[in-house]
């Protein structure tokens, strides 16, 4: 079966409650999570802008939903401890690097990811996406040249095939592997 057919069977296992691994051959910098964690980096460079810190906490990564938003938008408490958080997750990258933030931010949303479907994908595509930033922060020269080359993986994802970036297997214990 080609790489298609198989992530099509896996869906389709998944949704009947069939725990299922495949290993990829699509790379870590074209999933999901590779977007939601440029989003979050963004808002952490810039934890007073509304619209970057909103966009972060829409995502499956922070996880608020519409309703949670508009209270956010109506409690300037609330929006003040949110743009905290994001001060402190930043002062947290400056201190330890990205992969210390990866980190923090994958244990604050654990056990809402592990509850979903994919969880264990999630949290296994996030901590490879904190090992390649913190490789590639080495050579950066700050924050905002690191986002920029997390841009440009993710746009150059397609034509990646370096087995680094490969996606990983979350686990295969006491699972269907499909190959």
């Amino acid at each position: 079966p080609s790489h298609r057919e198989i992530a099509c069977l896996r869906a389709l296992l998944l949704t009947r409650g069939v725990p299922c691994v495949s290993p990829g051959r699509s790379t870590v910098f074209a999933s999901d999570w590779a977007h939601d964690l440029q989003l979050l980096l963004h808002a952490v460079l810039h934890p007073r802008s509304v619209p970057a810190t909103r966009a972060a906490l829409a995502t499956r990564l922070l996880g608020l939903d519409f309703g949670a938003l508009q209270a956010l938008r109506d409690d300037p408490l609330q929006a003040a401890r949110e743009t905290q958080r994001f001060e402190q997750w930043r002062a947290l990258w400056e201190q330890a690097g990205v992969l210390a933030l990866v980190r923090a931010v994958c244990a604050e949303a654990a056990v809402r990811l592990l509850a979903c479907e994919d969880g264990e994908r999630a949290m296994t595509d996030l901590r490879h996406l904190g090992e390649l930033l913190q490789q590639a922060e080495e050579e950066m020269h700050g924050a905002d040249q690191l986002l920029g080359w997390l841009a440009h993986q993710r746009e150059e994802a397609q034509t990646m095939d370096a087995e680094d970036r490969q996606l990983r297997m979350e686990s295969d214990a006491r699972r269907v592997r499909l190959t």
